[in-house]
C-alpha cells in the first residue's frame, strides 16, 4: 500500500475574516469552487526568502534588484536585495529569479511557492572577474 502526500491548500477570504484549509488529491479542486461562489476567496498569498551573492575570488552578497517572474501571467517586478539577502509576498506559483550585479552573469533560480508557506529560495550566484 503506497503513501501519498498532497500540498495542503489555504484559502482566504479577506472581507469575510475567514481562512480556510485543506488537503488531499481534490483540495486544489474543490477549493477553486469557492472563488465563483465567494467573490473575494483567493489562494492565500506565501513569503519567499532568497540570497544573491558575487562570486569572484571570494563570495561577496549583492546590494541590488532581483527581478521576479511568475510564469502562470508572466508578469514581472523587482524587489530589493539588501547586503545579500531579499524576501516577498506572493501568490501561489512558479516564479523565475533573475539577480543583477553590473555587468555580472547571474544565473537565474526557479521556485514554487505555495499557498501560505514560506519557501527558501535557491541562492542567486553571479559570476564576477
Amino acid at each position: 500500500m503506497s503513501t501519498k502526500t498532497y500540498a495542503g491548500q489555504i484559502w482566504v477570504i479577506p472581507s469575510k475574516q475567514v481562512t480556510l484549509s485543506g488537503s488531499g488529491p481534490k483540495a486544489l479542486s474543490i477549493m477553486g469552487t469557492l472563488a465563483p461562489a465567494t467573490l473575494h476567496a483567493v489562494p492565500a498569498i506565501g513569503k519567499v526568502t532568497g540570497s544573491e551573492y558575487l562570486e569572484a575570488t571570494i563570495q561577496v552578497p549583492v546590494t541590488g534588484q532581483v527581478k521576479l517572474t511568475l510564469s502562470t501571467s508572466g508578469k514581472t517586478t523587482s524587489v530589493d536585495v539588501i547586503d545579500g539577502q531579499f524576501w516577498f509576498l506572493g501568490r501561489p506559483g512558479r516564479y523565475a529569479l533573475v539577480g543583477h550585479d553590473g555587468n555580472a552573469s547571474c544565473s537565474p533560480v526557479t521556485v514554487v511557492l505555495r499557498s501560505g508557506e514560506n519557501t527558501n529560495a535557491a541562492p542567486i550566484h553571479c559570476q564576477g572577474a
